[in-house]
């Protein structure tokens, strides 16, 4: 084999291997951008935020996610008629300490809401 030949085999050897490395880091890249199921993990992996409101993020395989808003909880929540207050217990955040007006979480504690407050 000439040394003209061994240069070529070489080269084309190491064409292949780029193309198989960057094949396998872009099929790496597409695996976690499909592991993104909502806005704060879609912030987190660094994708653009829209400047709308409700900000909406967006991964680059065209998904949207939009951030939940204060409304979106007050729409998804009961609010008892006598006290005013959303019940976010169950949203994994101890609402010790809260504001007394109309739409305010609900105040908890570990026996109102163990499974927030431990």
């Amino acid at each position: 084999m000439s040394k003209a030949s061994k240069i070529t085999l070489a080269v084309v050897v190491l064409i292949l291997l780029g193309l198989a490395g960057a094949g396998y880091v872009y099929y790496q890249n597409q695996q976690k951008i499909q592991q993104i199921s909502n806005f704060d993990e879609c912030v987190k992996a660094g994708y653009p935020i829209l400047e709308t409101y409700p900000e909406q993020c967006k991964t680059p395989d065209g998904r949207s996610f939009i951030k939940k808003t204060f409304e979106d909880y007050i729409k998804k929540k009961y609010i008892p008629p006598s006290t005013g207050c959303l019940n976010l217990c169950g949203d994994e955040i101890c609402q010790e300490i809260v504001c007394q007006a109309v739409g305010c979480p609900c105040p908890e504690t570990k026996q109102s809401c163990g499974q927030d407050c431990k």
